[in-house]
């Protein structure tokens, strides 16, 4: 696998999103689960200012991910690529993201 986070997939999509997507995948069939809720930890150095500053600036950040049988792997990444920046929009949200059905 790249490690190299700005390389885009054919869905054009990170290699992040795609690499979730499939791991969403392995573990909706292990589980036998449509819904998952995995978390991932983000960089909460957005401010140019705190670039200096030593300390622990990480969050865990919730991503509800459904994954849909019917669709294809190109429309689940695309979807995956979704809730990923949408999850990062709110990553230095102070309380807890609340999941709901």
């Amino acid at each position: 696998m790249d490690a190299t986070p700005h390389r885009r997939s054919s869905a054009g999509s990170h290699s992040y999103a795609t690499s979730l997507a499939m791991f969403a995948a392995v573990v909706a069939a292990w589980t036998r689960q449509d819904d998952l809720l995995i978390g991932s930890p983000v960089d909460l150095r957005t401010d140019p200012r705190l670039e200096g500053s030593i300390g622990y600036y990480v969050n865990m950040l919730p991503m509800r991910l459904p994954v849909s049988w019917s669709a294809s792997v190109a429309d689940h990444i695309v979807g995956v690529r979704d809730v990923v920046l949408e999850a990062l929009d709110h990553r230095s949200s102070r309380s807890p993201i609340s999941c709901r059905r």
